[in-house]
């Protein structure tokens, strides 16, 4: 995978972060009473990301999300397609203003190869486009 400035400074996370704002919505889960699954609760909340790695998120918010908040999150790639993971909030940052919050999130279940063939395809085309708009 060929690295270009759209990666994050030295990163000591074990999956690196791409900057990179993408369109996303998110619901909230409860664990179900009686089952060892969990359930959606509340509306279906648009979004965006800030960065992206293949062991989570930082999503822009205008909700705030409590740490240790449990959600299921949905990821739209450039053709429309998404894809989906559980993934816990681990810190929340507000703006200066307190209107936006700023949430990290650790995949807790996603299919680690659709999100690595998402984060591919925005790097080549982030790739692709920075080329055109040097020529």
């Amino acid at each position: 995978m060929e690295k270009t400035n759209l990666w994050v400074g030295l990163e000591k996370r074990r999956h690196p972060r791409i900057n990179v704002v993408i369109p996303a919505q998110y619901q909230m889960l409860k664990q179900a009473l009686d089952e060892d699954r969990h359930r959606t609760t509340g509306p279906e909340i648009k979004t965006v990301t800030e960065n992206l790695s293949l062991g989570g998120a930082m999503i822009v918010t205008h909700t705030e999300i409590p740490v240790g908040g449990l959600l299921k999150l949905e990821l739209q790639s450039s053709d429309g397609n998404f894809v989906e993971a559980q993934a816990k909030a681990v810190r929340i940052t507000s703006s200066k203003t307190g209107h936006k919050y700023y949430v990290g999130l650790q995949f807790v279940l996603a299919d680690e190869k659709e999100v690595k063939m998402l984060l591919e395809k925005l790097i080549t085309e982030y790739s692709t486009a920075e080329k055109k708009m040097k020529l």
